[in-house]
């Protein structure tokens, strides 16, 4: 099935689907989305299959990284995407 295109969200950033999408165990196309552009970015190492859609461990630790290159420390960088994590890959 196609992704919908993105759209206005609540959080009010684009096609962000909140965090509950990025819970562990998650399976939808978004999870793979947003792991190919932190992949696309520089911050896929921990994929040793490359992103998928079933959010995993390696999904979690690369968004860490991820946050972590852009400035968070401590329990910013859970891992974790928010509206932020979601909107700086794509921009």
């Amino acid at each position: 099935m196609p992704e919908p295109p993105f759209a206005p969200s609540s959080h009010g950033v684009r096609g962000c689907p909140g965090r509950a999408s990025f819970r562990p165990g998650a399976d939808h196309a978004r999870v793979a989305r947003l792991g190919r552009r932190r992949v696309e970015k520089g911050c896929g190492r921990y994929s040793t299959e490359g992103p998928g859609p079933r959010r995993s461990e390696e999904h979690r630790r690369d968004a860490e990284a991820f946050q972590r290159a852009r400035g968070r420390r401590g329990g910013a960088a859970d891992g974790h995407p928010g509206p932020e994590t979601w909107r700086r890959p794509f921009s």
